[in-house]
């Protein structure tokens, strides 16, 4: 048997198998969704902790208002 020819049987046992082609069609679908999640929080990152800082802010308003007016925070009391 000749080089030629075994690699020419072993191109064909490639082409046939088709677990390699779904584990590469696979491995593609997981980088196109790597590259949108990069590219979804390079975009909305900035406006997204604006957001969470004001949210952040409001809370912690509120949290004071309850400190300072003496209230329990809670609903869990002495029976």
């Amino acid at each position: 048997m000749t080089a030629k020819t075994l690699t020419s049987r072993s191109f064909r046992s490639v082409l046939r198998d088709r677990k390699g082609v779904s584990a590469l069609e696979y491995g593609l679908l997981a980088a196109l969704i790597a590259a949108a999640v990069i590219t979804a929080a390079t975009t909305f990152g900035g406006s997204l902790n604006t957001a969470f800082d004001g949210l952040g802010n409001k809370l912690e308003a509120e949290v004071n208002k309850v400190g300072a007016s003496g209230g329990s925070g809670g609903s869990g009391g002495s029976r």
